[in-house]
């Protein structure tokens, strides 16, 4: 009897110290796998990391080759694509580098021959009409900044009337002086009379068409800007 209990006492034990061994294995085996775990989330959260680097570099990368070239292309102009076949079809980085090496070439051939050719003269009309279409925009930006709630048809027009009526004064003044220069010789044989010009009517009635608008002292110191005699003013300003 004594040796069936201990027997059945170091079989309880043989138990439980299998028991207990099985538990830590158990337990490294949980710890193993928690650690694979660990290991493999921290090993995807890098991947995530830098692929989300990767496309936040590729994005910066190729916002810059486009700037790049839309500066190129702003050198060579738009035609100069048309000499470059399969461009539309190239990668964004190679049509970066065919841009550059077009542009170097724009740029060497620019140095090596410069660019000597006289221009022909030009139309005096076609000169004259361009320098009348400049003067008639920097007078309407003085209208504009005078009056800003005029309409553009309103200062326009005043523009163009303005110009117009500087001109006539001007020419009218060259038509003057030159009457002032043939006039003023004496007459022969007798003392020196120089004789004032007198405009003629188409004269008058275009400087008064010209100052239609003007305040009298504007008017009068237009109409002596351009050479008018006093009595001419008086003609023109009374009608």
């Amino acid at each position: 009897l004594l040796t069936a209990r201990e027997e059945g006492k170091r079989a309880a034990e043989d138990r439980a110290k299998k028991q207990q061994s099985q538990a830590v294995v158990d337990l490294l085996r949980q710890q193993q796998a928690k650690e694979l775990q660990d290991r493999g989330r921290r090993a995807r959260e890098r991947r995530e990391a830098d692929a989300a680097r990767a496309a936040t570099d590729k994005e910066a990368l190729e916002q810059g080759q486009r700037q790049r070239a839309d500066f190129i292309l702003s050198q060579l102009g738009a035609e100069s694509l048309q000499g470059i076949p399969g461009f539309e079809s190239q990668t964004l980085a190679d049509q970066l580098k065919t841009l550059e090496t077009a542009l170097r070439r724009q740029r060497t051939k620019t140095d090596r021959v410069p660019r000597a050719v006289p221009k022909p003269p030009r139309d005096p009309v076609e000169v004259q009409a361009e320098e009348r279409e400049k003067a008639i925009l920097a007078e309407r930006v003085r209208i504009l900044r005078d009056s800003p709630g005029m309409s553009e048809p309103d200062v326009m027009r005043q523009a163009t009337e303005r110009i117009d009526q500087r001109q006539f004064l001007l020419e009218s003044d060259i038509r003057i002086k030159d009457l002032n220069a043939g006039g003023s010789q004496p007459p022969t044989g007798g003392p020196s009379q120089a004789q004032e010009p007198t405009s003629s009517d188409d004269d008058l009635s275009q400087a008064r068409q010209m100052i239609q608008g003007l305040d009298p002292a504007t008017a009068r110191q237009e109409l002596q800007t351009a050479g008018f005699s006093a009595d001419e003013i008086t003609r023109i300003l009374g009608g």
